[in-house]
């Protein structure tokens, strides 16, 4: 298991943490990597190449702060593990919107933080996300690709050539039937937002008339008559989880 902690205070780090996060990976018998960083674009850097299965965020950090930092995260990778460790205890009911596995206060007794990181980490270890195998055209070979399901955003065809979007990428398909996508995603509930555009409704941020705006900010066309739709839609997906949660 692959394990990010970024805080910006290297001493926190190392005198404090690091004791805690060590002691924890000890009580969940897990054999962990753990890399600290005190700056969360570092962070957000070694992300894009090489991602973790648990990161735990100060929230309170310079330049990229942890709520920041862990939308931008959720657009490389949705399945990772997310743990918020910070001093301000009434940020919990403004993190829930970034998936959170765990928030810890800083000054809670060493005993329960452990306990609750050991939790996250057992948790996480046991935890398997559904993925997606396909195969894309790069540099003009083929070249198989997997990754879990909560990371695709949306397929499209143009000119007769399929292309698969995640939140930072775009990927040629070597699958040249568009309507096999589509019968495979619509059943998995993806949307189809007009001709040609199939959609994760999950990473629908915002719904008008003319367009829909995905998490990653990027806006797609929208047909007429869909509009009332595919807010229906959303709106039942949110009952839903207020329900769950």
């Amino acid at each position: 298991m692959k394990i990010a902690i970024c805080d910006d205070d290297p001493d926190f780090l190392k005198n404090v943490f690091r004791p805690l996060i060590e002691n924890a990976v000890k009580q969940a018998a897990a054999d962990a990597h753990i890399s600290f960083f005190t700056d969360g674009e570092q962070l957000l850097e070694r992300f894009s190449e090489d991602s973790f299965d648990l990161v735990i965020l100060d929230i309170d950090m310079p330049r990229l702060n942890g709520k920041e930092l862990a939308a931008e995260l959720r657009l490389i990778n949705s399945t990772f593990f997310l743990v918020f460790a910070t001093s301000y205890r009434d940020e919990v009911y403004n993190t829930i919107p970034y998936r959170i596995n765990a928030f810890i206060t800083k000054d809670s007794a060493p005993e329960k933080i452990i306990g609750e990181l050991a939790r996250v980490i057992r948790e996480r270890r046991e935890f398997s996300p559904e993925a997606y195998s396909c195969e894309i055209i790069a540099n003009g070979d083929k070249k198989l690709i997997r990754m879990p399901f909560g990371d695709l955003f949306y397929f499209c065809c143009i000119k007769r050539r399929i292309y698969l979007h995640t939140g930072r990428r775009e990927y040629l398909l070597a699958e040249n039937r568009f309507a096999d996508v589509e019968e495979q995603f619509l059943a998995r509930g993806f949307y189809e937002v007009c001709r040609g555009y199939i959609v994760n409704p999950n990473k629908i941020s915002l719904v008008e008339r003319n367009g829909v705006t995905l998490d990653n900010g990027e806006v797609l066309p929208l047909s007429r008559g869909r509009y009332k739709e595919l807010q229906e839609l959303l709106m039942n997906n949110i009952t839903m989880e207020s329900n769950f949660l």
